[in-house]
């Protein structure tokens, strides 16, 4: 089969390019053929094993000379299906998925919130209205999306006309049942919607070692406040052995690293910016334990579960799609979201308790190793791939 994903971002270090890599090279590894179109380039240089085509304006607005160069690339890569990524242009998608039969793959919520974050004020709180214009009125109170009526209409309208692309052409892939049943409220159809969670790298049985730091706390997380980095530097303050490595890039960083100097934690912070998955890997073996501490509704959590492959237990605030491959007192700790107090004593537990962490370690590799390999990710999404190349039905997963 030939796979040409379409996708904002390919060059990179986000969990969206990192998790794209990786199903190409799964789908390569099973003797398929993927190639990538995409329209923004960052992070370095080009530079990939298959077929990449960089399309500058295939991120919107869109032009006839985009389009005819899309066109190109479908005569040349002559591909049986196309996996959509984060792309949001109506006129692109309209296009597309007339050509050849698709697949969304849902990263996050631009496909069913104008403000992408599908989350309101409350820590955890995920806005339970449906995309409409009345999002424009939520805005003023909430501040989820722009509250400049000339920003957000053309905002909602955007995501309402591609919701509709999609929901009438494309079938759907989610990484969580949590996010299934957001589409499903937003109309889309349930035999066409279907569950894939993530997958990630093992490392061999051989590689796996004890903790050299078991005091270091890792963390990977893009620096907005929606993912409560601060609340993490909040619960190791009174956890004077304690150091934490933060990798990741963002807004906030300015801000934490305030916050750092203001609760005396020089010297026991780390930020390292973004790192590429080699880089991840090497501080998830130096560490003892691995924080997610998302206070939005994550749809599913990729460093959870990496962490888990490498025998690590994970503290992760109970939002979105974290429980479902975060199992609590069995391979780490569910935190109610956003409670700083909890975060703290969860975190003091695991280093109170050795042995018992390293227990949980073990058993998040068992799970993901039954779980959330490269395998079993394959033999959920091969069927949803070939049934929509053949126009067949294929039963939910």
């Amino acid at each position: 089969m030939r796979v040409l994903h379409l996708t904002e971002f390919y060059v990179g270090v986000g969990g969206l390019e990192r998790g794209l890599h990786m199903i190409c090279d799964a789908l390569e590894a099973a003797s398929h053929v993927s190639s990538v179109a995409f329209g923004v380039l960052r992070g370095g240089e080009l530079q990939s094993p298959r077929a990449v085509y960089h399309i500058p304006g295939l991120v919107e607005p869109v032009t006839t000379d985009r389009l005819n160069d899309l066109r190109e690339v479908l005569e040349k890569e002559q591909p049986d299906v196309l996996i959509i990524h984060e792309l949001l242009d109506p006129d692109i998608l309209d296009w597309a998925t007339a050509q050849r039969p698709s697949i969304r793959f849902v990263w996050g919520f631009k496909l069913i919130c104008p403000g992408g974050r599908r989350m309101w004020q409350g820590p955890g709180q995920v806005c339970p209205r449906p995309v409409g214009y009345m999002c424009q009125a939520v805005a003023y109170r909430e501040r989820c999306m722009p509250r400049d009526p000339r920003m957000g209409v053309p905002l909602i309208a955007r995501t309402l006309k591609v919701a509709d692309i999609h929901r009438e052409r494309s079938a759907i892939v989610v990484p969580s049942e949590f996010m299934r049943g957001l589409l499903l409220k937003e109309g889309f159809i349930a035999s066409r919607v279907h569950k894939v969670p993530l997958f990630t790298i093992l490392p061999s049985a051989e590689m796996l070692q004890p903790s050299r730091e078991p005091h270091t706390i890792f963390c990977a997380a893009r620096l907005t406040p929606e993912k409560g980095v601060h609340l993490l530097l909040e619960a190791i303050k009174g956890l004077p052995e304690v150091r934490l490595i933060v990798a990741g890039a963002g807004p906030e960083c300015v801000r934490l690293e305030a916050m750092v100097d203001e609760y005396g934690l020089q010297g026991r912070v780390t930020f390292t910016g973004w790192l590429d998955p080699t880089a991840v890997a090497s501080y998830i073996d130096r560490a003892g334990i691995v924080v997610v501490p998302s206070v939005w509704p994550e749809p599913f959590g990729l460093v959870g579960i990496e962490a888990m492959a490498h025998a690590r237990p994970v503290v992760a605030f109970d939002v979105g799609g974290i429980r479902e491959w975060l199992s609590h007192d069995k391979t780490g700790l569910l935190v109610p979201p956003a409670d700083g107090d909890a975060l703290h004593a969860s975190l003091l537990r695991l280093l109170n308790e050795p042995d018992w962490a390293s227990q949980l370690g073990r058993n998040g590799r068992a799970v993901a190793e039954e779980r959330f390999t490269a395998s079993t990710y394959l033999k959920a999404l091969l069927p949803v791939l070939s049934s929509a190349v053949t126009g067949g039905a294929v039963a939910r997963t």
